[in-house]
């Protein structure tokens, strides 16, 4: 993303631009690819992208971070560390609630139907 526009990378060939760009101003849900009047914004996002795979290998993803709410954080406050413990006594519940957080499923597989024409209605 760059200003106002999206570049989609999925769908870009290889060679000649053409409509792999959003304009997020006028298409927020991204439905309309469009190609863009300025030919050498192709190469900001292509220098961009080169950026962003440069710095992934240098700084890589960690995993998510599956504990209580509020944990290590640095100089905490009072009120942060008394919301960082459980309200209740987790040894009277029936389940072990650090084991109920790990079941919580990955953040890149909780939105996978996201987006337009994607809503899938609940069943009750």
């Amino acid at each position: 993303m760059k200003g106002r526009y999206k570049r989609d990378w999925r769908n870009a060939l290889p060679g000649l631009s053409g409509a792999e760009f959003y304009d997020l101003y006028n298409d927020p849900r991204e439905v309309m690819p469009m190609m863009l009047q300025l030919f050498p914004a192709k190469t900001m996002f292509s220098i961009m992208k080169t950026r962003h795979l440069m710095m992934k290998n240098a700084y890589p993803d960690k995993g998510q971070n599956r504990d209580f709410p509020f944990k290590n954080v640095v100089n905490a406050r009072p009120e942060t560390i008394a919301a960082s413990k459980p309200r209740l006594d987790p040894n009277k519940l029936p389940f072990d609630p650090r084991e109920a957080i790990m079941q919580v499923p990955e953040w890149d597989n909780l939105d996978s139907n996201w987006g337009a024409g994607n809503y899938v209605a609940p069943v009750h």
